[in-house]
């Protein structure tokens, strides 16, 4: 049952991307049809569950026969009503030395590995003991989604790891580790195949094997928690916005496939800050542009897939997301300092307001910065000169721009630890969970890494 459900993930998959009409490679299309499948099955189920109060194993299968019939029309109509406009992709033909092939080698060596381990392990994680996968069994139990409004912290979380989970278990297993590890070994095609556009095989199955071996992301694989999902959707969406803006006419398939994976990003953790960044880039990209139709769909797609579990929210939980960081930022700002502070002076003037958001910033700042720094290691130590020698050297326009949302996303992870710092009286004890969303800069910093133009002048590496 676990192999049918396989294959009717990448069928809708496949499907989806043919009824798009994209462009490519079979082991990125097979990748890449695994990654947002999961994404359009779990949000079709949802909405048909929440709507039939039904969340039996029988659904499942009505749900998936619909998506299967529904892509294939939609493909058949979209390829019978008009020319066929696919851009061609520019991925390098050059031959894959020994290097490389080593290199793929030893990312399907760690496959293997890591599939015995999650087949042979239970859960265990507390996170995933107590939320994720609990979720999962108690919806598998009661055939219906009541049990995410019984709980409220379960509401601060959108459902889809649970989903997945509950999916899993329709198919007869018990264990959720094992998608996590095919979901990984698909974002790894999908991230050879990004890098074989812009460089050579070999480098791109080197910079493959990097990423893939790197310790943080390798342990989140066989993890059932949202940190892998959430940096795959987010980084696939930042790659294909890459590409959406390689040429002067803006391919629209991966844009449609970048905002996709946008939205699903927040269906699987809602109040993290990190998809504003895409976000805001692409929308400011496509103004330039003056490309007004393609920024009112990208908006519309990552924002309406995000609006799906706020709605859920707004009618089930009295958690205000919006309100309660508004009330957070107001007291960072107007709220005194309590005269027994150590940093209030009675005699002094209030302290300015630059003050007030400088006092907390510093302070998370010199928390998470050790966390953040344990969980990029060694990568930072490659990505760090590559800065410098893209920045000086090379001046790639898309280099820039990637860079550009690697800052970013850093400064969105200092402002969310300002706000968590404001919030939580625990917050301090939060470290491992800062550590563990730090692994969605592994990929994207090799992936700044190995494409750059400056492996060009190795001829081993050609």
């Amino acid at each position: 049952m676990i192999l049918l459900g396989l294959f009717i993930t990448l069928s809708i998959g496949w499907l989806f991307l043919d009824a798009i009409n994209l462009d490519a490679k079979l082991f990125e299309k097979l990748g890449l049809s695994f990654i947002i499948s999961s994404g359009i099955q779990t949000l079709f189920f949802f909405a048909i569950a929440e709507q039939s109060n039904n969340a039996a194993p029988r659904l499942y299968w009505i749900t998936s026969a619909v998506l299967l019939v529904g892509l294939f029309l939609l493909k058949k109509y979209i390829r019978g009503s008009g020319p066929n406009s696919r851009f061609k992709s520019a991925e390098s033909q050059s031959p894959l030395n020994l290097l490389g092939q080593l290199a793929l080698i030893g990312v399907v060596a760690l496959f293997m590995i890591i599939s015995v381990y999650s087949i042979y392990t239970p859960v265990y994680v507390t996170d995933a003991l107590a939320l994720y996968d609990f979720r999962a069994k108690v919806m598998f139990l009661t055939g219906t989604l009541n049990s995410m409004h019984e709980v409220n912290n379960w509401m601060s979380y959108p459902p889809f790891t649970s989903l997945v989970h509950l999916f899993i278990r329709f198919l007869g297993s018990d264990n959720p580790h094992i998608f996590y590890t095919l979901m990984y070994l698909s974002f790894a095609l999908v991230f050879y195949a990004h890098l074989n556009k812009y460089t050579t095989r070999t480098v791109s199955a080197i910079g493959t094997f990097a990423m893939y071996s790197s310790p943080i992301v390798l342990w989140q694989s066989r993890q059932p928690l949202t940190n892998l999902p959430y940096a795959i959707f987010l980084c696939s969406s930042i790659m294909y916005l890459l590409w959406a803006f390689s040429n002067r006419k803006v391919n629209l398939p991966p844009l449609l496939i970048s905002a996709l994976c946008l939205g699903l990003t927040s269906w699987v953790r809602i109040t993290d800050p990190f998809w504003l960044v895409p976000f805001f880039v692409t929308s400011l990209l496509l103004f330039i542009r003056k490309e007004f139709l393609l920024m009112a769909i990208f908006i519309f797609i990552s924002s309406s897939i995000r609006n799906v579990w706020l709605d859920h929210v707004a009618r089930y939980s009295i958690i205000d997301i919006v309100r309660s960081s508004q009330s957070v930022i107001s007291n960072i700002v107007s709220t005194p300092s309590s005269p027994a502070s150590p940093i209030a002076n009675p005699i002094a003037e209030p302290d300015p307001l630059l003050s007030r958001l400088s006092n907390p910033a510093v302070t998370a700042f010199a928390f998470f910065w050790p966390y953040f720094m344990d969980a990029v290691k060694p990568t930072i130590l490659v990505f760090a000169p590559f800065i410098f020698i893209e920045s000086f050297w090379f001046k790639n326009k898309s280099q820039i721009i990637l860079l550009s949302m690697i800052s970013l996303l850093f400064l969105s992870l200092w402002a969310g630890t300002v706000f968590a710092s404001q919030t939580f009286f625990y917050w301090k004890e939060l470290g491992n969970a800062v550590s563990r969303l730090s692994g969605l800069f592994v990929p994207l910093m090799w992936f700044y890494v190995f494409r750059s133009p400056f492996w060009k002048q190795f001829k081993l590496l050609q």
